[in-house]
């Protein structure tokens, strides 16, 4: 049975994407050769323990272990930590950075910690934390005032070489799916076409389904 041709443009973009991941993937499991010298490139920002807290604390080493949890670290090229409000604006503002919050399923501490260091966020109730609507059970840690900032130069001490060959494959692919807009195909079979932003509030499960039916195409190998 011969395949229209939009199903046969939604083919061709799939195989395409698909075979983007598998480069990006190459890309990525390239092996890392060490530098000779260590080179800054900017500044990082993440949070420690004041000075005063950890020697004071019979449960210092608790602490440490969250802590190593719920950090976020922020990459600055000159210190500043500032971002444009919105990509046209001349405004520049800091950089938000809050704790990162344990989603229940992702619980790796002792139940007890829950009530002892941390405050429940329900889902469905507006979390003053997040500033949105809760969808699922998460906790905060309670004592954020016990931290600050730490800013530091961020020093590379490893390169990685590109592979001339996968980088010239994954232009020629992103060349074909901007000139024949593939990507747009792509979007809307996932349901992301500005025409279905309706629908999404409506419908969010059938949203979802049309998402995963989606990437298994894209990880599904190719039969033809």
């Amino acid at each position: 049975m011969l395949l229209s041709k939009q199903k046969h443009k939604q083919k061709r973009a799939l195989t395409l994407l698909r075979e983007l991941h598998q480069l990006w993937l190459a890309r990525r499991s390239l092996p890392s050769v060490p530098l000779e010298e260590p080179i800054q490139r900017g500044y990082k920002r993440s949070y420690k323990f004041k000075s005063g807290i950890l020697p004071y604390r019979s449960d210092a080493q608790a602490l440490i272990a969250i802590l190593n949890r719920i950090n976020v670290t922020n990459y600055s090229p000159d210190g500043s930590f500032k971002e444009k409000r919105h990509w046209k604006s001349k405004m520049w503002v800091d950089i938000k950075q809050q704790p990162r919050p344990i989603y229940e399923h992702r619980w790796p501490f002792p139940k007890e910690y829950k009530e002892k260091y941390f405050d429940a966020s329900y889902p469905g109730k507006f979390c003053w934390k997040c500033f949105e609507f809760s969808k699922h059970m998460h906790y905060h840690f309670r004592f954020e005032h016990y931290l600050e900032f730490n800013v530091e130069p961020n020093m590379l001490t490893h390169y990685t070489d590109a592979d001339p060959y996968i980088e010239t494959r994954i232009k020629e692919i992103e060349n074909k799916m901007e000139a024949e807009q593939l990507w747009s195909i792509i979007n809307r079979a996932k349901g992301s076409h500005h025409r279905d932003r309706d629908l999404k509030r409506k419908y969010p499960v059938r949203d979802q389904r049309r998402k995963e039916s989606v990437d298994e195409q894209i990880h599904e190998p190719d039969d033809v």
